[in-house]
């Protein structure tokens, strides 16, 4: 195939004709290095995942987190791996190490306060919402904000704290793209 660049024009254009194909993924992850790789190879094991695959699945995060131990995204998707496995304490302590990595890996938090909300866990899953919600920035998407807002305001709900309920569901409110279409569109519009 010559070089690099041209291998991964070839797998793009593979990913274009096949969308979500995972070989293309990991092929890509081959070519690549650092938290690219990571990105890619997460990618390749959630559309294992998706396809039923495991087994496959599971290979590719073990090499990837062989290579790259401290890698979050590659623990949150392990998580997720076994989550779907229905393998909850090995899900739980994936998500732990994926936090461990990187206290700001939302999707990891989110994760895990609702296996913790889910499993009645409550005082454990208001302490990794709480925690992870100190990274949620202002404006923009960021992947697990929402859902960490999500797990806070149905703690509230449940304690009967309809007015933190109410909070939590504004903050999502602000985080959705859609008000960001809707804030853009209002400056818009006062032009």
């Amino acid at each position: 195939l010559g070089d690099t660049a041209h291998a991964l024009r070839w797998l793009d254009r593979l990913d274009q004709l096949a969308p979500g194909m995972p070989e293309a993924f990991e092929e890509r992850g081959d070519c690549l290095d650092g938290s690219a790789r990571d990105a890619q190879w997460v990618a390749a094991a959630d559309a294992w995942t998706r396809k039923g695959d495991a087994a496959a699945a599971e290979r590719l995060l073990d090499r990837l987190l062989d290579a790259r131990p401290a890698s979050a995204a590659g623990w949150n998707s392990r998580g997720i791996l076994e989550s779907a496995r229905h393998r909850g304490d090995d899900a739980e302590a994936a998500w732990l190490k994926a936090i461990a990595c990187d206290p700001s890996q939302l999707d990891a938090a989110a994760n895990l306060a609702l296996l913790y909300e889910n499993s009645n866990r409550l005082d454990d899953a208001e302490r990794i919402a709480r925690a992870a919600a100190g990274f949620v920035r202002e404006g923009g998407r960021q992947s697990g904000a929402i859902e960490i807002h999500l797990v806070l305001g149905k703690l509230a709900r449940r304690r009967s704290d309809l007015a933190g309920a109410l909070a939590h569901l504004d903050r999502i409110a602000a985080l959705s793209p859609r008000s960001e279409e809707r804030r853009v569109g209002k400056e818009c519009r006062s032009r």
